[in-house]
C-alpha cells in the first residue's frame, strides 16, 4: 500500500472511537494465536493474554493494527470517517426563525439541494449566487474558504427534522523553510438541523464565519428574520445545576474598578459556594461570559462536559457522542429556553428579555451605531422607554448620555445646546467663558478625531471641550458640566426602529409617533405627550384657500412656475436698508420669497437681524384665534449636480435639504422654537425637504409646542401661479 493511502487510512480511523474499532476486531473472530501474533508484531512486545492486551492497547496502536493487517478496505475506513467525524467535541450555534415555514420538508429538501449548487463563498466569506452550478476555478487570490458542498440531506423524526451535511476547504497559511509564505487547504465538515415544528435551526460548525454565511443564506432562502439565542446567566442558571459547574470565564463589567483584571477564568467545582464569601465580593463586579458543567444527559452512560457561551454557542466535549441523542437534548433545551423567554415577558423582565437573543444586534439600527459603548446604551434606552410607557405618571428616568454617546447616535437624535444656570430657580442662559465675549449663543460641533461633540461660541468661536466655571446673564457662577449641556430629542426614525424591535420581539409596546415625544436632558430621559394639533397643511391657511390646487393647473403653467422657483431669491440683492419698506414701493421688478409671502397678507418682509426672528411674518385668523406666523425662507439656490441627488419636478431639477445637510435650516428652526413669543412657524423652501429633516422639524415643534407647516416646491407652484396672475400687479 502506498504511503499516501496509509496516511489516508490513519486520518480516517483517527476519528473512530477505540471501542468501535475493538468491536470490529472482535466480530472478525480471530483465533487466539493469530491475534497474539498480530499484537506482538505491532507492539514489539511478548503477549501472554491476547484478549486482555487488545483491550489495553492505545488508540494509536490499534490504528496501526488495522492498517498493517488491512482489517478494513480504504473505502470502509472512509465510511467510518464520515460516520464519526462530527461526533468529536461538536460545537453548535443555536437560532430561532422569526416566521413559520409552511412548506413541507420534502419540498424544502429538494430546493435546498438546488440552492447550494448555485452559490459559492466569496472573499468576505458570504454566499453569492452564480448563474449555474458552480465549478471551482483557479485564481490568483486564494480565498480563506473554498468549495462549500452539500454531501447529504435527509429527513429525520417522522419528517419533522431536516439534517443537511456539508464539507468545505479551509486555507492554512505557513512559512516554508526559506521563509516563503505558502498555503494548503484542509477539509472541514459540519451539518445543520432544521426543526420545522419549533422553527429552530441548529448549526454544527467549527468556523464562525461559515456559520454566519449559512444562517444568512438560509434566512434569505426561508424569507424570514432570525436571531441567535443569547445564553445569559439569568437563563443558564434556570436550566443548569450550578452545583455541576466546573469552570467560569468572567469579564469585568463596564464602569467598574480599573484595578480589576479585564477578564479571568476560574476552575472550581465550589465556585458558587465560595462566591458568597465576603472575601470574594469583587467577583460581583464581573459578568459571566461562559461556563462549563459536567452533567448527565439522557442516553449517555457517563457524565458529559458541556460548555455554554453567552453568545449562543454550546460545545460538548467527548470523543464519541451519539448525534441523535444530543440532537434531542439540544432541541428540548431550546424549547425550555423559549418558555423562559415567555416568562420574562409575563413578568415584565424586559431588560433581560431583550438581551436573551442577538436580534437587536442584527438590526440596521445597531449596525449604524458603530461604537460598542453606544450599542450597549441602545439596550438601556429601549429598557427605559418601556419603563416610562409602563408608568405614564413618571415624567423622567435617569439615563446617563454623555457627549461621546450622543456623537455615535448622531443619525438618530436631534441635539441642541442647553446651557442654563443651575443656581436655585435662575435657569438663565450661561455666557461664553472667553473674557469679554458675553455671547450666550453656542453651536454643537463634532470632534471627528475624539468622536464626540463639543460646543463652540457663535460669536468669538471659542471652543468648550471640558467642564468650566461659567457665569450666567444674571451674574451667577455655576459649575458647568459639558455632558449635561446638550438636549437630545429622539428622531422619529429612531422611534420607528424601536417600534420595529418591539414588534419583532413580540413586545406589546408601540411608540405613537403622532403623540409621544422622548428627549434627553441633563442625563434624564423624558417622555411627553402632545395631543393638540400642531402640524398644518398650506391650504389650511385662510390666505391660501382661494388658490387653485396643483391638480387644477395646466401642465404648461406647472412647468412655468417650477422654472420660476429657480429664479426667485431668498432675499433680493438690495435688501440692506430697503427690505423692511420694500412692500411700500410701487416698483416691484425684483421679487423674493420674503416679499411674495408677506404680500399675501398684511405682513412685512424683513431680513435676519440681531433682534428679529425669521424672514417674514403675517397674521392669520383661525377659529381658535389670531396667530402671527413667523416664516423661514430657503430659496432654490444653485442648480443641483447629478451627485447631489436632484429631485425632478415638472422637468426641473430641485436640490434636496436633508437632516445632515440642511443649509442651517435646523438651527434657525431651533432658535425660533426656543422663543416663547413665537407660536406658529412656517418653513418655505425652494428645495425639496427629505423625510428625515421633515420629521426632525416636526419633533422639535412638538417638543416646544409650536404650530408648524412646511411649503416645498410642489406647494409653491400653485402659490406662485396665483401670486403672479392675481397679486403682483395689484
Amino acid at each position: 500500500m502506498s504511503q499516501e493511502k496509509v496516511k489516508q487510512k490513519e486520518l480516517f480511523l483517527s476519528v473512530v472511537p477505540k471501542s468501535y474499532l475493538l468491536g470490529i476486531i472482535n466480530n472478525k473472530k480471530y483465533l487466539r494465536d493469530e491475534l497474539k501474533e498480530m499484537l506482538e508484531f505491532i507492539s514489539h512486545k511478548k503477549i501472554i493474554n491476547p484478549k486482555r492486551s487488545l483491550n489495553n492497547v492505545s488508540h494509536q496502536i490499534l490504528i496501526k493494527l488495522f492498517i498493517e493487517y488491512e482489517i478494513l478496505t480504504l473505502e470502509e475506513t472512509k465510511d467510518l470517517y464520515l460516520q464519526f467525524r462530527d461526533n468529536k467535541n461538536p460545537i453548535f450555534y443555536l437560532y430561532k426563525l422569526q416566521d413559520e415555514i409552511k412548506e413541507d420538508l420534502k419540498s424544502l429538501k429538494t430546493k435546498l439541494n438546488d440552492l447550494f449548487k448555485t452559490v459559492q463563498l466569496d472573499k468576505e466569506h458570504n454566499f453569492i449566487q452564480t448563474e449555474k452550478e458552480f465549478e471551482p476555478k483557479k485564481r490568483d487570490l486564494l480565498y480563506k474558504y473554498e468549495e462549500f458542498t452539500l454531501i447529504n440531506i435527509k429527513l429525520l423524526e417522522k419528517n419533522t427534522i431536516l439534517e443537511v451535511s456539508f464539507e468545505y476547504l479551509e486555507r492554512i497559511d505557513y512559512l516554508s523553510k526559506n521563509y516563503i509564505p505558502k498555503s494548503v487547504y484542509d477539509l472541514k465538515s459540519g451539518f445543520f438541523w432544521f426543526d420545522k415544528n419549533n422553527q429552530l435551526l441548529i448549526i454544527k460548525c467549527q468556523n464562525t464565519a461559515i456559520n454566519e454565511a449559512i444562517i444568512s443564506l438560509l434566512g434569505n432562502f426561508f424569507k424570514t428574520k432570525y436571531w441567535k439565542f443569547s445564553l445569559r446567566k439569568e437563563i443558564v442558571d434556570e436550566i443548569f445545576d450550578r452545583k455541576e459547574m466546573i469552570k467560569n470565564s468572567l469579564i469585568a463589567s463596564q464602569n467598574t474598578d480599573p484595578n480589576l483584571f479585564n477578564s479571568m477564568v476560574i476552575k472550581d467545582i465550589e465556585f458558587e459556594k465560595k462566591a458568597q464569601n465576603p472575601q470574594f465580593k469583587f467577583l460581583f463586579e464581573y459578568e459571566r461570559r461562559s461556563s462549563s458543567y459536567r452533567m448527565d444527559i439522557e442516553g449517555f452512560t457517563n457524565k458529559v462536559k458541556v460548555v455554554i457561551a453567552e453568545y449562543g454557542k454550546i460545545s460538548l466535549v467527548g470523543k464519541s457522542l451519539k448525534i441523535n441523542l444530543y440532537r434531542k437534548w439540544l432541541i428540548n433545551l431550546l424549547i425550555e429556553i423559549l418558555e423562559i423567554h415567555e416568562n420574562f415577558i409575563k413578568n415584565n423582565d424586559i431588560s433581560i428579555y431583550i438581551k436573551s437573543s442577538d436580534f437587536i444586534e442584527r438590526t440596521a439600527l445597531y449596525e449604524k451605531i458603530k461604537n460598542n459603548e453606544a450599542r450597549t446604551k441602545l439596550y438601556e434606552l429601549i429598557e427605559k422607554i418601556v419603563v416610562l410607557k409602563e408608568n405614564p405618571t413618571v415624567r423622567n428616568i435617569n439615563f446617563f448620555f454623555p457627549m461621546n454617546i450622543g456623537y455615535n447616535f448622531s443619525e438618530f437624535v436631534i441635539p441642541y445646546p442647553n446651557l442654563r444656570c443651575s443656581n436655585d430657580d435662575c435657569n438663565a442662559t450661561l455666557l461664553c467663558p472667553n473674557k469679554g465675549c458675553e455671547s450666550y449663543k453656542f453651536e454643537i460641533k463634532k470632534d471627528i478625531r475624539k468622536r464626540r461633540y463639543y460646543l463652540k461660541c457663535s460669536k468669538c468661536k471659542a471652543k468648550i471641550t471640558e467642564d468650566h466655571n461659567l457665569e450666567c446673564i444674571d451674574n451667577h457662577k455655576v459649575n458647568f458640566k459639558l455632558d449635561e449641556s446638550i438636549d437630545y430629542i429622539l428622531h422619529p426614525s429612531l422611534k420607528i426602529e424601536i417600534n420595529q424591535i418591539f414588534k419583532e420581539l413580540n413586545l406589546a409596546y408601540e411608540i405613537d409617533n403622532n403623540v409621544e415625544l422622548f428627549y434627553i436632558r441633563e442625563n434624564k430621559l423624558y417622555r411627553k405627550e402632545e395631543l393638540n394639533k400642531f402640524i398644518y397643511k398650506w391650504d389650511e391657511l385662510p390666505i391660501f384657500q382661494e388658490i387653485p390646487k396643483i391638480e387644477e393647473l395646466t401642465d404648461t403653467n406647472k412647468k412655468a412656475q417650477a422654472r420660476r422657483i429657480t429664479e426667485v431669491l431668498e432675499k433680493c440683492n438690495k435688501r440692506k436698508g430697503e427690505c423692511r419698506n420694500c412692500h411700500l414701493k410701487d416698483k416691484k421688478e425684483e421679487i423674493c420669497l420674503l416679499w411674495i409671502f408677506a404680500s399675501y397678507s398684511n405682513g412685512q418682509a424683513h431680513p435676519h437681524t440681531g433682534t428679529e426672528f425669521g424672514d417674514f411674518e403675517f397674521p392669520q385668523s383661525f377659529t381658535t384665534g389670531l396667530e402671527n406666523i413667523i416664516g423661514i425662507a430657503k430659496s432654490y439656490g444653485k442648480k443641483p449636480t447629478e451627485n447631489q441627488n436632484p429631485q425632478k419636478i415638472f422637468d426641473v431639477d430641485f436640490g434636496l435639504l436633508t437632516f445632515k445637510s440642511n443649509d442651517n435650516l435646523l438651527e434657525q428652526f431651533f432658535q425660533l422654537c426656543m422663543e416663547g413669543t413665537v407660536r406658529f412657524i412656517m418653513v418655505v423652501s425652494g428645495k425639496e425637504i427629505d423625510t428625515g429633516l421633515k420629521n426632525a422639524l416636526f419633533e422639535i415643534a412638538r417638543w416646544k409646542q409650536k404650530k408648524f407647516l412646511i411649503i416645498t416646491p410642489k406647494e409653491l407652484i400653485p402659490i406662485f401661479s396665483y401670486y403672479f396672475a392675481n397679486l403682483v400687479n395689484q
